[in-house]
């Protein structure tokens, strides 16, 4: 549906009728994909020192189409790591070309190269089962290898020496379980297993002694490494094509080989091991100049289970290298033209019939030739949505302030907001100031394989013509205080507060008139009579009472108690009358 848009810009009106938000890119489904590491070299040798174009070309294996092609530039590549959903690509170069650049570079979903680590001599490199750490198998300055840990959020590195300085690294896997990463080396005429407890710091889990001379006159040529869902150890060997069985202690358990007729073998025999019923496929490839045609272009099945070995041919050409889908059910075959003169293929093999199913796909260049495939998950696409059309006003300075919010589905990496080639933002959220006119602002998702954008219209008109409308002035100051209202009713009286002191006493009033005399009282019983002689002593200063006469004193001292000052007391003698 449509949606008419109507602006007003000066004096001038503008219609459109516009579709919203519509999508410029379109998406694929989620579904496994495989990345294909292409190189102007064949089978990544130094065949070529020149300018080399190389690229990664992402199929989507459910409808065999191309959803990626970018080009990573013209060092000569080794390996290929793919995050798990495919926002990141990681590829190993040993130097060569015009860059001679060592070490590990790292790419966006789009091809657009974020950072680089560089290394002396990078074989392989494999992710975390987390995504958070890219091992590199890397060949030392001096003799000997390393594991190189990337951190793939910083592109920063720390190092594991692998041990003796005669070991050459050949390749390096992570267990099902992602606990241990297996590596393999090899000195030149024995090989050697380091088995690597993946928990940080990275740590010695075992090793197996130096492995040689599996027969009779047929010595190692190690070519790859894989492990079961036991921790189990799987060694593909070149010489006598051989994929031999350890177990989770490096203990060898049992060798299964197919013939092969005379010439040199094919540079990336590497194996891949089920995770359900560990079987494993490895390719029986051949020197197209002296091929057998038996085994031309044929995967090798090891079901050591059953002690069967098996081999399935038919391949287009030269098969090359191959990868197993996560659920084990095909194998991706990467095959080169026999004359080299066009396109490799992808070819497919039905694990559960080993049906093998010719020249499913083919590459974009026929001068590009494989070195190396991944297959990982992809992820639903990305959509985009700018939001509605905005028709503002803007202010006396002709400018209006904008508030869009994106919206998206899926799981992008990155979004942004751009007017024409002018970069607004890099959040879902912007805001802004717009001057008088029309804008035309794009919001764009960018996804692991797709990216999507959606447009709005932002109309920005001049006031009305009923005059223009300044800006809101300041506050204006506080107005004077309104006249005093008038009194409330009383209250309700308070409780009664608690009694104050006494006061003092005030002073004696009148004395009263003298009241009227009672009446007398009875007589009292006469006192006790003392007869006359009686003699009685009163100290001196006593008055002499009636009756009595003065007959003599005298004196008397007392001695007090405790030490203290003798008394002396004075006394009157009378007789009674």
């Amino acid at each position: 549906m449509t949606k008419l848009r109507v602006c007003l810009v000066g004096l001038a009106v503008c219609v459109m009728s516009v579709v919203p938000g519509a999508v410029r890119e379109a998406a694929a489904q989620p579904g496994q994909a495989l990345a294909a590491l292409l190189s102007k070299c064949p089978f990544g040798s130094f065949e070529c020192f020149g300018a080399v174009d190389n690229q990664v070309e992402v199929v989507d294996v459910t409808t065999m189409t191309q959803k990626n092609l970018f080009t990573i530039g013209n060092a000569v590549p080794t390996s290929l790591a793919v995050a798990h959903d495919g926002s990141r690509f990681y590829v190993t170069f040993q130097g060569g070309g015009t860059t001679n650049f060592k070490g590990v570079k790292a790419y966006d979903a789009h091809g657009t190269e974020v950072g680089s680590v560089p290394l002396f001599f990078p074989y392989r490199a494999v992710l975390s089962k987390t995504g958070g750490t890219l091992y590199v198998l890397n060949a030392v300055s001096g003799g000997g290898s390393e594991i190189v840990l990337v951190d793939t959020a910083t592109l920063t590195s720390t190092s594991f020496g692998t041990g003796a300085t005669s070991d050459q690294g050949v390749d390096l896997t992570v267990s099902p379980d992602g606990t241990r990463l297996g590596v393999l080396l090899f000195d030149g005429s024995h090989s050697h297993v380091l088995m690597l407890n993946t928990t940080s710091p990275l740590s010695v889990n075992n090793s197996t002694p130096p492995i040689a001379d599996y027969l009779p006159g047929c010595g190692a040529e190690p070519s790859g490494i894989a492990m079961t869902s036991s921790n189990g150890v799987m060694l593909r060997d070149d010489n006598c094509n051989s994929v031999l069985e350890y177990d989770a202690s490096l203990t060898f358990i049992t060798r299964l080989s197919w013939p092969r007729a005379s010439g040199t073998r094919g540079a990336q025999n590497r194996i891949s091991v089920s995770p359900t019923t560990g079987t494993v496929y490895t390719l029986l490839t051949e020197d197209p100049a002296a091929p057998d045609p038996n085994f031309f272009g044929a995967v090798g099945v090891a079901d050591f289970a059953a002690s069967t070995n098996p081999s399935f041919g038919g391949f287009s050409g030269y098969a090359l290298t191959q990868r197993l889908s996560s659920d084990a059910q095909s194998l991706y075959v990467g095959v080169v033209n026999s004359t080299l003169a066009a396109p490799d293929t992808l070819d497919v093999m039905n694990t559960s019939t080993n049906g093998i199913t010719r020249a499913e796909y083919t590459f974009a260049s026929a001068t590009d030739h494989l070195v190396d495939t991944r297959v990982f998950t992809l992820g639903g696409p990305v959509t985009a949505d700018a939001g509605l059309d905005q028709v503002l006003v803007a202010n006396i300075y002709g400018f209006a302030n904008v508030t869009l919010n994106g919206t998206t589905t899926g799981t992008p990496t990155s979004v942004s907001w751009t007017e024409g080639a002018a970069a607004l933002g890099t959040s879902a959220s912007l805001s802004l100031s717009l001057g008088v006119g029309l804008h035309e602002l794009t919001f764009t998702a960018v996804g692991p394989i797709n990216t999507a954008s959606s447009d709005v219209i932002i109309a920005i008109s001049l006031p009305t013509s009923d005059g223009i409308v300044g800006p809101q002035g300041p506050a204006g100051p506080a107005g004077p205080a309104g006249p005093a209202g008038p009194a409330g009713a009383a209250g309700p009286a308070g409780p009664a507060g608690p009694a104050g002191p006494a006061g003092v006493a005030g002073p004696a009033g009148p004395q009263g008139p003298m009241g009227i005399q009672g009446v007398k009282g009875d007589k009292g019983d006469p006192g006790t009579s003392v007869p006359s002689g009686t003699v009685i002593f009163l100290f001196s200063a006593t008055p002499a009472p009636a009756g009595y006469t003065l007959i003599g004193s005298f004196s008397q001292t007392v001695d007090s108690t405790g030490g203290g000052k003798k008394q002396t007391m004075q006394f009157n003698i009378y007789q009674k009358n």
